[in-house]
């Protein structure tokens, strides 16, 4: 059974009620996350208490929380390939790492891979090695999962092999004649939809749906809702285990400061906000556990008017970002 990394079993967790939360409630919440389905395998416990620990939210069957939960649990149970999507910066990667540590291989390597950064000249090499002493990603990865971050950038010739491998089980390096077999899991995930790119010939149809089979859609901060709060107290107790400043919460305030916020840069910026919030924090209080209040988060409520041009602003340089990118691929 692969080791927990740092979180106990149900019938022994420990959980912090530093956020206010009676005993009471954490068992209710601890019985519905497990209820049903018959005896969960050792890796699906652990994924599901890995996620307690990330979001600590409430467990509804509608809730998006819940959803991509139950996604993470089911796609861990299987070897076949997962598409993870969603926008920028909502845990995409974290995601990929609840699966591998979830299934039978959670204790084999671990390659991720920025698709957006091969180019069409060297990616080959870099993701599946060459004749000159390059072991490529893909080999790195034997026996374990490889991640393919943005995979929908790859060009087309990188994902004619990668087809080739999904479709044989084998790599053949850049210049060698012969192919070797290889067993990797592969996860990909992608911001933008690969039907789409499909549709305007930048992705290829049969790749597409040998990655499609399997895809967990994770949601941004801002569809949590109500969840957002106990979103952030998960991840606040994760990046506090981390520093190692010992138990902390949020207050009242904090926590709806939290809610009212339009966080477009989603799982990725709420962490950064907590983290620098905690270390200036503990950097001035002078007993343990530290608390966070509205005013140590240095945040302010925004309108609707300005969470719209935040998210166009966003937009619109991830569309420039990409036609330079392309212009650069052209000129090459």
């Amino acid at each position: 059974m692969p080791p927990s990394p740092g979180f106990a079993r149900p019938e022994t967790a420990h959980h912090s009620h530093a956020a206010g939360r009676p005993p009471r409630r954490v068992a209710q919440r601890r019985r519905l996350a497990y209820a049903g389905g018959g005896p969960l395998s050792p890796g699906e416990v652990q994924v599901r208490e890995q996620l307690d620990a990330w979001f600590d939210a409430a467990i509804v069957s509608p809730s998006p929380v819940a959803r991509v939960r139950d996604a993470i649990v089911a796609a861990a149970g299987h070897a076949r390939p997962v598409l993870v999507v969603g926008p920028a910066g909502v845990g995409k990667a974290l995601v990929a790492q609840a699966i591998r540590r979830g299934g039978p291989r959670w204790d084999r390597p671990f390659v991720e891979v920025d698709c957006a950064a091969l180019s069409a000249d060297t990616g080959g090499s870099e993701l599946f090695g060459n004749l000159l002493g390059s072991l490529g990603h893909v080999l790195a990865a034997d026996h374990g999962t490889l991640y393919l971050d943005h995979v929908a950038e790859l060009s087309t010739g990188l994902q004619r092999m990668l087809l080739t491998l999904m479709q044989t089980g084998t790599v053949r390096p850049v210049g060698a004649l012969r192919s070797h077999p290889v067993d990797v899991r592969i996860i990909a995930s992608s911001r933008t939809s690969l039907r789409d790119a499909v549709r305007v010939r930048r992705f290829l149809p049969e790749l597409r749906a040998a990655l499609d089979i399997d895809v967990v859609d994770v949601p941004t901060v801002q569809d949590l809702g109500s969840e957002i709060a106990a979103l952030a107290a998960g991840l606040l107790d994760r990046t506090a285990a981390q520093l190692g400043l010992g138990p902390a919460s949020l207050t009242p305030a904090a926590a709806i400061a939290l809610a009212a916020q339009a966080w477009p840069g989603n799982v990725r910026e709420l962490a950064l906000t907590l983290t620098e919030a905690a270390v200036r924090v503990a950097g001035r209080a002078a007993q343990r556990p530290i608390e966070i209040t509205a005013d140590d988060l240095r945040i302010r409520r925004i309108s609707l008017a300005e969470a719209k041009a935040i998210a166009a602003a966003a937009f619109e340089l991830a569309y420039l970002e990409r036609v330079l990118r392309l212009a650069g691929r052209r000129r090459r």
